[in-house]
């Protein structure tokens, strides 16, 4: 087995030490060049900082000029809250739209099938309605958003009967059907929970 003579370790170690005063010297070199550029760029990045904060806050102002046309922008502390309940609000009359009249036939037929459907039980009907027990007792509930939490049940639901009964992209129960089925699903929540059956 060969052994490394002096004069090879010395010079290794020497280029050891070269290299890391090498790095030393370009980090402190980097920071150097970084400063400089920041001093000679600190005009133009602040008109740019400006021009951005600018642009922020005439957004703003034409966000508040919106909210505030249409009534609901109040206090300070209840800005946030009202935009969010305002947007939610809209989500929801958006999501609960439909043409036409509901078929109260489908409607029922469409509500036994989901309230007697194992599968939907579990997987969907039981969280959605332990999602909504927690919103009840926090003070968040919407009646609203209970609508659209049981829309969302019932068109799983509406799915599973028509794999089951149907062809193939064949829908048996229209936009119409399912949003009526929703909200007595919604109501006969609230109305669960109101006699303590959720408890």
């Amino acid at each position: 087995m060969s052994q490394l003579n002096p004069s090879q370790s010395s010079g290794f170690h020497k280029r050891m030490n070269k290299k890391r005063e090498t790095e030393e010297e370009r980090k402190e070199r980097y920071r150097k060049e970084d400063n400089k550029l920041d001093l000679q760029n600190e005009p133009s990045r602040g008109d740019e900082a400006q021009r951005m904060y600018d642009r922020e806050q005439e957004e703003k102002e034409r966000k508040e000029k919106k909210y505030y046309d249409e009534g609901i922008l109040g206090t300070d502390a209840e800005h946030k809250a009202r935009i969010n309940k305002a947007y939610m609000e809209r989500k929801w009359d958006k999501k609960l739209s439909y043409k036409g009249e509901p078929n109260q036939g489908e409607v029922d037929e469409l509500r036994i099938y989901t309230d007697n459907d194992y599968d939907t039980y579990k997987n969907h009907t039981e969280p959605t309605e332990a999602m909504l027990v927690k919103k009840m007792k926090k003070g968040s509930y919407s009646p609203k958003g209970g609508d659209v939490a049981f829309l969302n049940v019932v068109q799983n639901s509406s799915r599973k009967y028509d794999k089951e009964n149907n062809s193939p992209h064949t829908q048996t129960f229209s936009k119409a059907d399912k949003v009526a089925t929703a909200k007595e699903m919604a109501r006969n929540f609230e109305d669960e929970y109101k006699l303590g059956n959720y408890n």
